[in-house]
Parts: C-alpha cells; sequence; structure tokens
C-alpha cells in the first residue's frame, strides 16, 4: 500500500520538524553502534540433551557492546526523553488520517511494547507485572538510574526464573525487538522529511 507525498506538505510545525529531524539523527547515531554494524546483534538459544539431562545455553551481547547499545538508544526508550518513540509515534497518528497508515503505527505501537511476543505477567509479591514493565525495572535498576528499589524486585524476578542468562536474554530480544521497531518508524518519518511516497 502506498501512501502519496503531497499529503505530507505543511503538516508539521517549525519544532515539530525538527524534533523529527533529531528523531532521524538519533537513530543514525544508534545505528552506528558496534554491535549493529559488526552485525553482533543476534541472540541464540541452545537446547541440547545429555545423559537424560537438558541443557540450555544463551548467546548474550558482551557486556561493554550493551552499555553503548543501552546509551544510543535511550532516548527513544526513556518516557521522559522528547525523542521517546510513543511521542513521535503519537506525533505522526495526529497529522494524518489514513486507515492504513493508522494500522500500521498500531501494529508498530504492539511491536514495541512487545504486546504479540511477551504477553504475559510474572506475579511479583502477588501482584501481577507485564514484562513491559519488568524490562523498565531493568533498564532503571541495573543499567540507567541504578535504582535500589526496582533492583530488590528484579532480583526477585531472576530468582523466579532460576537463571540470569535467561532473564537477561529475555530483556535483550525485547530490546531489540523495540529496536526493530524504531527502525520501522524512522522509514516513516524520513519519508515524510523527504516528502517521498510511503509504501507500507
Amino acid at each position: 500500500m502506498k501512501i502519496n507525498a503531497v499529503e505530507f506538505n505543511n503538516v508539521f510545525s517549525i519544532d515539530e520538524l525538527k524534533t523529527l529531524n533529531n528523531f532521524l539523527f538519533e537513530v543514525d547515531r544508534c545505528n552506528q553502534s558496534k554491535i549493529i554494524k559488526n552485525k553482533k546483534i543476534n541472540l541464540n538459544q541452545t537446547i541440547s540433551f545429555k545423559e537424560n539431562k537438558v541443557s540450555i545455553t544463551h548467546s548474550l551481547i558482551e557486556e561493554d557492546d550493551l552499555h553503548s547499545f543501552l546509551h544510543k538508544i535511550r532516548p527513544f526508550i526513556l518516557e521522559k526523553e522528547n525523542l521517546y518513540f510513543m511521542t513521535i509515534k503519537n506525533l505522526i497518528g495526529k497529522r494524518f488520517n489514513f486507515d492504513v497508515l493508522n494500522k500500521y503505527l498500531k501494529e508498530l505501537n504492539n511491536k514495541y511494547i512487545t504486546k504479540n511476543d511477551y504477553n504475559s505477567n510474572l506475579i511479583i509479591d502477588e501482584k501481577k507485572m507485564p514484562f513491559e514493565k519488568i524490562f523498565t525495572y531493568y533498564l532503571n535498576s541495573l543499567h540507567y538510574h541504578r535504582e535500589e528499589k526496582k533492583k530488590l524486585i528484579i532480583d526477585k524476578i531472576i530468582e523466579l526464573h532460576g537463571n540470569i542468562e535467561l532473564f537477561e536474554f529475555k530483556m535483550m530480544n525485547i530490546l531489540l525487538i523495540k529496536y526493530n521497531a524504531i527502525q520501522e518508524l524512522a522509514y516513516i518519518v524520513d519519508k515524510i522529511i523527504k516528502d517521498e511516497d510511503i509504501t507500507l
């Protein structure tokens, strides 16, 4: 499905266009991360059987590479940032009334919040906690803000998993799902900025 570029003219204010251009600039910076450029972003889970025992191993992103990538993807992940994924997506959604684009943005929204991949909850202290919230706690307790209270909750979740590698594997997988959603949104923003047709 194609959306004609003529519909994009004079839709955004100067400040909004500046925000959209900043979004593309930061996405490009994120794409320059070592794990992206060197294609070291793949995660693997190996299940092996030996002597009637099941062994599961996970290949994770190297810690230094992960920290660098998290720093560059931070503007799109944290809600208080001007370039937060949902803020940019909602800005586009409010400016256009195309059924096909609105449907695509809704699908992109569900992809970003990992609705289709991690649509379950964990029970922590007798309360349901969705994986999207767990991911936020993971970032804020171990990588961004080092919040001690959230780290205590993450420690309980790791204990439930019984394996810190399995937990880290899930968190990194969620991170990559979000990264892919950011890339898809950047495609739309780029076409709008350049007044080019959008093919969905």
